[in-house]
């Protein structure tokens, strides 16, 4: 009965190469069709190098199915070009996943040309194997597919899981969504298989270890080839990897809302304060005088004059809890250190959003209470509208101190302001806050190219 089904299993191999390749080019076209969908979040830039992945992969594999039946049609010259054709195909896909970590990883520049240096040592190798084989052009296909998944689909898989258990560590752990991050811990448990059975198990080539690890000994030791188990492991990645992007999607989204309902209480807060020194705080100002002029009107009468002394100390003692409870309306962060306190709110950003936000402070400046929360909140406003509007990948927030005025400039990567600069992005309040604290603020940007926010205000602190 074995037997049966193995020989079934070669007669068939064809068919089975291309649903092979079907569940590559249908995880390639469904992963491009859903980036746009998650362009909120940061990893969604790196979405389409998976895409290229699935779609060059399964190309390849077809190609293993049409080459053989273009041997009577076509001169042995052009069929040799198919083949080069189909090998750089599958060297370009798992190139692609190298890629595809990089962004998630954010690796410097330099180290982005790892995958194309890794292509170019395996295209050289593959050179020098094709003239040692001669006209053996079985040995050196095998053994050039062996490199390319030895140099560059199993490290570029390893990597990727890396990737993607690191951006779910620094990302989604501080939502507290275990569905998330369970999700992502799956998808990369079985892209670890996929590249494990992808990078090791290819044909059997005349060099350790793939002349004793290859598919034609696995498949006589497991009856199934092992591309039966590769579109398993990648089909169940590609659908786990969808699951944890739309469960991050909702989790971003729902905080998101929460920020937004936040940054409506605080002017919610400023308007309540601003209510209450100019109605409620002239008033008890006016009645503290009246008493004051009472009090000299019944000198003479120490009855009146004492009952007098209590209502101004009343007053007074009504005063001074309503500024108490106006500087906890309108002072966010109770700490005069700025640097914490936007090292602060940078983290909550980077939790909430999943950007990449950087703080750079040169120097630790102090402020008062109320200018710190001015400053705070003007950090935490622009952060606000990078994530809501930006589609950026990371923000830089610098803190200078020269010639005696704070420089703090927030610096994205995103698509630029949107053209109706008043509606709905904080600008007025921002605006706003700059004047308070005496100082400007200015908004540089270029469709595409990011924006730049900068704002100068004087050390000194006159209050």
């Amino acid at each position: 009965m074995l037997a049966v089904f193995q020989e079934w299993l070669r007669l068939n191999n064809h068919v089975i190469t291309f649903a092979y390749g079907q569940v590559f080019f249908t995880i390639g076209l469904a992963i491009l069709s859903q980036t746009r969908r998650y362009s909120r979040l940061d990893i969604a830039d790196s979405l389409p190098w998976l895409a290229a992945f699935g779609f060059f992969h399964g190309f390849h594999e077809w190609g293993g199915v049409f080459i053989p039946f273009q041997r009577r049609f076509f001169a042995d010259s052009v069929i040799t070009g198919f083949l080069v054709l189909q090998l750089i195909l599958l060297a370009g896909s798992f190139a692609c996943l190298f890629v595809f970590a990089g962004n998630i990883l954010k690796m410097r520049r330099r180290f982005r040309l790892v995958p194309l240096g890794v292509f170019f040592i395996w295209a050289i190798i593959s050179i020098g194997v094709a003239i040692f084989a001669g006209r053996n052009s079985e040995q050196w296909r095998d053994s050039s597919e062996v490199f390319a998944r030895y140099l560059i689909g199993l490290p570029g898989g390893m990597l990727s899981v890396l990737a993607l258990l690191r951006y779910a560590r620094t990302n989604i752990s501080s939502l507290d969504s275990p569905r998330v991050s369970r999700a992502f811990l799956l998808a990369g448990i079985f892209l670890a298989a996929y590249a494990a059975f992808a990078g090791l198990l290819g044909p059997e080539a005349p060099f350790f270890p793939s002349s004793i690890i290859n598919s034609e000994i696995f498949s006589k030791l497991f009856v199934f080839p092992p591309l039966f188990f590769r579109s398993i492991f990648a089909a169940l990645f590609a659908i786990h990897i969808f699951h944890a992007l739309g469960l991050l999607e909702i989790e971003t989204g729902r905080l998101l809302k929460i920020m937004e309902r936040e940054a409506v209480a605080v002017v919610e807060r400023k308007r309540a304060a601003r209510d209450l020194h100019d109605n409620t705080f002239q008033r008890l100002y006016a009645a503290g005088l009246l008493a004051q002029a009472l009090k000299r009107e019944f000198l003479d009468n120490r009855t009146a004059a004492s009952e007098l002394n209590k209502l101004m100390r009343i007053i007074n003692e009504v005063i001074s809890e309503l500024q108490t409870f106006l500087l906890g309306l309108v002072t966010t962060e109770g700490m005069t250190d700025l640097s914490i306190a936007i090292t602060r709110v940078a983290e909550e950003a980077r939790s909430l959003s999943g950007i990449d936000v950087r703080l750079k402070a040169a120097e630790n400046p102090t402020f008062s209470p109320t200018r710190a929360s001015h400053i705070v909140a003007f950090t935490r406003e622009s952060l606000s509208n990078v994530a809501r509007h930006a589609h950026a990948r990371s923000v830089e927030v610098t803190l200078e101190c020269e010639d005696n005025m704070l420089h703090l400039t927030i610096e994205d990567d995103g698509q630029g302001l949107p053209a109706d600069l008043e509606k709905g992005y904080g600008m007025r309040d921002m605006l706003d806050r700059a004047r308070l604290l005496g100082g400007e603020v200015s908004f540089h940007s270029e469709n595409g190219d990011g924006t730049t926010i900068a704002l100068v205000v004087p050390l000194k602190d006159d209050e």
